[in-house]
C-alpha cells in the first residue's frame, strides 16, 4: 500500500498477541514491510514488536541491500531490534545463538548486541551459555564496534542513538581496548547523549589508570564534557576514587562539583569513603563560599534602589523567577525576598545550592532518539 499510515497500522496488526506466530503468511508480510520501511521509526517499532523477531532479523540481514555497507537508517534499524534481544527466553535465545552462527556479518551481529547493550546486555549474557557467549562475544565484535563507531564519529551526522549503543557494547570490552575511544568522545564529541555515555564508561573502567586520565587535561574539556564525567564519578569504587585523587592534587576545584554529585557521594561506598568526601567537599566549599561572602560583606552598608533592581531583575532575573505575578516558574517565588536580611539574600546570591526547594530540584531525561529533556 502506498500510504504509511496503513503499512503502519498494518504492521501492528501483525504484531498483536492474537495473532499465530506460527503462520508463514504473518512472517512474510512482517519482513516485507521491515524491508521497505525500516527508516521509518514508528513503523519500524511496530513491526519489531511483533512475535517474527528472529525470523525479521535474519530475512532483514540477509536482504540484498543489507549485504554491504549500512547506511545510517539501517544502522538504527538493527540497533532498535537488538534491544528487543534480551526480553527472549531461552529457546527463543538458544535460536539467536544459531542465528548468530549462521553467516550473520560481523556488523549486523555488532549492531544487534549494541542495541542489546542499550537494553539490557547483562540479562543477554545471562541466557547464553559459556561458549554461546564467548562466540557472541568476542574480538571480531569488540572490534568491529570500534571500527562503526569511529567511522560514525567523523561523519558527525549519524543520531546519537546508533553511537551510544557502540559505546555501551564497548564497556564489555576487556580492559584497554576502547579507552582511547572513550576519551576521544569526551575530548570532541558535543551531543550530551554521547557524552553522558562516554563518561559513564569511563567510570566503570576496570583499572585505575582509565578512571584518572580524564581528569589530566581537565580544563581542556568542554563544559557539558566535565559535568558528565561529574555525574558518572560516583557509579563504582574505581571512578571515585579518581575523583578524590583529582580533588586532592587540584586537577579539578570542589565548587565544579554539582550539588547532586556532592550528596551522592556522602552516601555512597564504605563509611571512610563516604567521610573523606565529606570531609574534602565541606572544608573546601565551606571556605571559598564564606571567602566569596567576605568580600561582599560591605554591601549590607549600601543603600538599596528598587528602581535599578528592578531593572536588573527584569533583565537578568525574571526569565526563571516570578515577583507579584509577573515573571517565570523555573526557580522559586522571590516576592517575598524584600523580607530577608542583605545577609540572607547574598547568601542565596553567591551560594544558590546551600539550599534547594525540593519543589525546584532538576532533572534531565534523555530519549533514545538523542533529545535532552529538562
Amino acid at each position: 500500500d502506498p500510504a504509511a499510515a496503513v503499512r503502519f497500522e498494518l504492521a501492528l496488526a501483525l504484531a498483536h498477541r492474537d495473532n499465530d506466530p506460527a503462520l508463514a503468511e504473518t512472517a512474510k508480510a512482517a519482513e516485507q514491510i521491515a524491508l521497505r520501511d525500516y527508516a521509518d521509526r514508528w513503523i519500524s517499532e511496530a513491526v519489531l514488536a511483533g512475535p517474527h523477531l528472529l525470523p525479521l532479523i535474519q530475512a532483514v540481514a540477509n536482504g540484498k541491500q543489507w549485504r554491504g555497507t549500512l547506511d545510517e537508517a539501517q544502522m538504527e534499524f538493527l540497533g532498535r531490534a537488538g534491544r528487543r534481544l534480551p526480553a527472549l527466553d531461552a529457546a527463543q535465545n538458544q535460536q539467536l545463538a544459531r542465528l548468530f552462527a549462521s553467516g550473520l556479518s560481523d556488523t549486523a551481529r555488532t549492531l544487534l548486541l549494541a542495541g542489546a547493550a542499550d537494553g539490557d546486555l547483562p540479562k543477554l549474557e545471562a541466557l547464553l551459555t559459556a561458549t554461546e557467549k564467548r562466540q557472541t562475544l568476542g574480538q571480531p565484535v569488540f572490534q568491529e564496534a570500534i571500527r562503526l563507531l569511529n567511522k560514525l564519529l567523523k561523519t558527525q551526522t549519524a543520531p546519537a542513538a546508533v553511537p551510544v549503543a557502540l559505546v555501551n557494547l564497548l564497556t564489555a570490552a576487556p580492559a584497554g581496548q576502547a579507552e582511547n575511544i572513550f576519551s576521544g568522545i569526551l575530548q570532541t564529541a558535543s551531543s550530551p547523549l554521547l557524552l553522558q555515555a562516554a563518561a559513564q564508561a569511563v567510570a566503570s573502567a576496570q583499572t585505575s589508570e582509565s578512571a584518572a586520565g580524564i581528569y589530566a587535561n581537565w580544563n581542556t574539556l568542554s563544559r557539558e564534557s566535565r559535568r558528565q564525567i561529574l555525574l558518572a564519578a560516583p557509579r563504582t569504587e574505581v571512578s571515585r576514587n579518581a575523583l578524590y585523587a583529582a580533588l586532592q592534587t587540584a586537577q579539578l576545584g570542589v565548587a565544579e562539583i554539582p550539588f547532586a554529585v556532592a550528596a551522592t557521594l556522602s552516601r555512597t561506598g564504605e563509611a571512610a569513603e563516604r567521610r573523606r568526601f565529606a570531609e574534602i567537599l565541606k572544608t573546601e566549599a565551606n571556605t571559598d563560599r564564606a571567602a566569596v561572602l567576605r568580600e561582599f560583606s560591605a554591601v549590607d552598608a549600601l543603600h538599596g534602589d528598587p528602581h535599578r533592581g528592578g531593572a536588573i531583575f527584569n533583565g537578568q532575573c525574571q526569565t526563571c523567577h516570578a515577583v507579584l505575578g509577573t515573571g517565570g516558574r523555573v526557580g522559586p517565588d522571590l516576592s517575598g525576598a524584600a523580607r530577608q536580611s542583605t545577609a540572607e539574600l547574598l547568601t542565596h546570591i553567591l551560594d544558590p545550592s546551600r539550599a534547594i526547594d525540593p519543589d525546584y530540584l532538576q532533572y534531565e531525561i534523555a530519549t533514545r532518539d538523542g533529545k535532552m529533556l529538562t
